[in-house]
């Protein structure tokens, strides 16, 4: 059995060999309050590394990494995220965050998660899962984070839990404020009373969230997706975002993990200002932050994503060559 702490309860038959590649595996795991996650891996032949990818809210682990040639079309192990890292060395390990994908959300809905801490120790069950003697997952190996959007802001939080665990931190268009999307139209009321709406009607969804205006074709890819979370993002979720990232500004001072940052200069949901701030005051020896011109939110699908992705390539590579010496 691969994962210990958790009990495993399936194997996915939808999960195709096109989907996961010649090595790749998925698995379901009940989580430490009894809801089902699916967990997918990658591994590299002669891993030089690991990277623990976390998806943004209401995607899911195939549509943050692997490769859709169409609309609706199957998703793909060849030409994709995953490939190109494993091919550099690099074993990948991903879930579906509750409430995303193939996973259960809290109370059975569907985008809903209780608290973010729940999310935190889901994605360090799942480093400390694999990390116990899978095949290319080895604990000796130089390991990584990489988040992005909501994805982002988890990854941070895991960081901070698991001191020294980590050898880096990629961070596409964190979720480390969002100011911008929390002052518009009617969010800027919700907002304002939201602490009483978290009590009265925790799991309606409210809360707009913004669109894809900017690249419709890429759009397209996402309402045709029927694994994607489409509605409006549920109350307590909302508040729940907030609150996790007023602790990572409350906090930032004290961070000192190595990290990238990438954010697109033109990006309306997660607010550019808060990568910024956060490369600013954290007290970090080893950071880096580029801001991605005229790129909006979706860094991994927009015209110019090889470069952003070849950036965190190279990032990865450097850290893992420094180990080796």
């Amino acid at each position: 059995m691969w994962f210990s702490a958790q009990q495993v309860t399936q194997i996915d038959a939808e999960a195709t060999r096109e989907e996961l590649g010649p090595l790749g595996a998925v698995q379901a795991v009940r989580n430490r309050q009894g809801l089902q996650l699916w967990r997918y891996l990658w591994p590299a032949e002669d891993a030089v590394g690991v990277v623990f990818a976390v998806h943004g809210f209401g995607s899911h682990a195939g549509n943050f990494l692997l490769k859709r040639k169409r609309p609706g079309g199957p998703l793909q192990y060849a030409e994709s995220i995953v490939e190109k890292l494993n091919r550099r060395g690099y074993s990948v390990a991903c879930m579906d965050l509750q409430g995303c994908g193939r996973s259960d959300g809290c109370l059975d809905r569907r985008g809903f998660f209780y608290e973010f801490a729940d999310l935190v120790s889901d994605l360090v069950d799942l480093v400390n899962d694999v990390q116990k003697g899978i095949q290319g997952f080895d604990a000796a190996l130089p390991s990584f984070l990489f988040g992005a959007s909501l994805g982002g802001c988890l990854a941070v939080h895991v960081a901070h839990r698991c001191p020294r665990r980590f050898d880096g931190v990629a961070l596409l268009a964190p979720m480390l404020s969002v100011d911008q999307l929390r002052n518009s139209g009617m969010n800027r009321i919700y907002s304002a009373i939201g602490s009483v709406l978290n009590l009265l009607i925790p799991d309606v969804p409210l809360l707009k969230v913004g669109k894809n205006d900017k690249f419709p074709e890429i759009q397209e890819f996402w309402e045709r997706d029927p694994a994607m979370f489409k509605g409006r993002m549920r109350v307590r979720v909302g508040w729940q975002c907030l609150k996790a990232i007023e602790w990572v500004q409350q906090h930032t001072s004290g961070f000192s993990f190595p990290f990238i940052i990438i954010h697109g200069t033109e990006d309306t949901l997660c607010d550019p200002k808060g990568s910024q701030n956060f490369f600013k005051e954290c007290k970090s020896i080893d950071k880096t932050l580029h801001m991605a011109e005229n790129m909006w939110h979706l860094l991994t699908a927009e015209p110019g994503h090889e470069k952003v992705l070849e950036t965190v390539l190279q990032w990865f590579d450097k850290r893992v060559t420094v180990n080796e010496i």
